[in-house]
């Protein structure tokens, strides 16, 4: 189960250093840049020479992180125990879990062309959601869900908590500043995309939703939004290499 977990997050850690590689090339101004979200990455991979290869590797890498999420949830590995937190957290993990190996599956579904339908983008998503019963109740609580998620990223990132379960020697603390920078602006989105899916049901309007891609164009038009989207870029590829870290010195075993 360890393979899996260092495999894993090798994977995701691929996919964060391109969705902030691409966006720092756009925010210097480079043609070959993008502001975009997982999907987009991975026709950008498909693009490229060996690209089915290469993102037949990450599916297959994605795949095995939902795996190892799912198993932390199922055997309690972290020991996070049954209480509200410890079942808080596990619940996130599950999350995580299912995120990751939908998007797994559908890199494969790129690979190898099984169908030719494209991914639910947000505001679709939010369209279905609010012609259901109860539906723009029930996108506003996962807005504020998305959003809390955003903010138990700033509070592992300024508590250190993130080190729990990592065995780090002293000559390199200095990693732990590069995680918390990764984790601020993994938080700074989440609260980004939580919010439109806030305002969306608030507004009962669709085309308030947004996923990561509508989160770069919000920053973007901001005043000095160039040099917000190449902060928040570089904090992802921070997260690329926090991923990494994750993988490779955890203290237990997973």
């Amino acid at each position: 189960m360890k393979h899996l977990g260092w495999v894993g997050c090798l994977a995701r850690s691929m996919v964060y250093f391109l969705l902030g590689l691409l966006a720092l090339l756009t925010a210097v101004g480079s043609s070959y840049g993008a502001t975009t979200d997982e999907s987009g990455v991975f026709r950008k991979i498909l693009e490229q020479r060996y690209g089915p290869n290469i993102l037949l590797a990450i599916a297959v890498g994605l795949l095995c992180y939902a795996i190892w999420r799912f198993v932390q949830t199922v055997q309690d590995r972290d020991r996070y125990g049954r209480g509200w937190y410890g079942m808080g957290v596990r619940a996130g993990l599950f999350g995580s879990g299912l995120a990751h190996a939908f998007f797994g599956l559908y890199a494969l579904n790129l690979v190898f062309a099984w169908t030719h339908t494209t991914l639910v983008g947000e505001r679709v998503m939010a369209k279905w959601m609010m012609m259901q019963p109860f539906g723009r109740a029930f996108l506003f609580v996962i807005g504020i869900a998305v959003v809390v998620t955003g903010f138990i990223q700033f509070t592992r990132a300024f508590s250190g908590a993130f080190a729990r379960d990592l065995r780090l020697k002293r000559n390199k603390r200095w990693l732990m500043n590069i995680c918390r920078f990764g984790l601020i602006a993994r938080g700074t989105v989440f609260t980004i995309i939580g919010t439109f899916l806030m305002q969306a049901a608030w507004k009962s309007r669709s085309r308030e939703a947004g996923g990561l891609h509508k989160a770069w164009e919000t920053l973007r038009g901001q005043p000095y939004g160039n040099y917000l989207v190449a902060t928040v870029a570089a904090g992802f590829m921070a997260f690329a290499l926090f991923g990494l870290i994750e993988g490779f010195y955890r203290k237990r075993p997973s």
